[in-house]
């Protein structure tokens, strides 16, 4: 028998809860994805409780996001520097030949 701790004064309705656990997986929680609903009690007292179990998936992409974000816009800078570097060594040797045929 399992035992559903109400709190104090609780008189009927909804309940609503979340339970976070990190670093564990339903099984290791003992768990099966469900919905499970018991009922208690009899008569005019009869009442009932029911659980959903859900699993919800965290894509990678919100994870690693801000990585490739900032890997892409640190990148993006290295080229650009790579291009100025480039285009300031073209202007040097084209100055330098300029000087030559004068």
């Amino acid at each position: 028998m399992q035992t559903v701790w109400l709190p104090s004064g609780y008189t009927g309705g909804t309940l609503n809860s979340t339970a976070l656990y990190n670093s564990a997986t339903f099984a290791s929680l003992g768990l099966t994805p469900g919905t499970y609903t018991s009922g208690f009690n009899s008569g005019l007292n009869a009442d009932s409780i029911t659980i959903n179990v859900q699993a919800t998936a965290v894509p990678f992409e919100s994870d690693a996001l801000p990585i490739v974000g900032a890997a892409a816009f640190m990148g993006s800078g290295l080229w650009f520097k790579r291009r100025r570097a480039q285009a300031k060594a073209n202007l040097n040797f084209l100055n330098a030949d300029q000087d030559k045929s004068i």
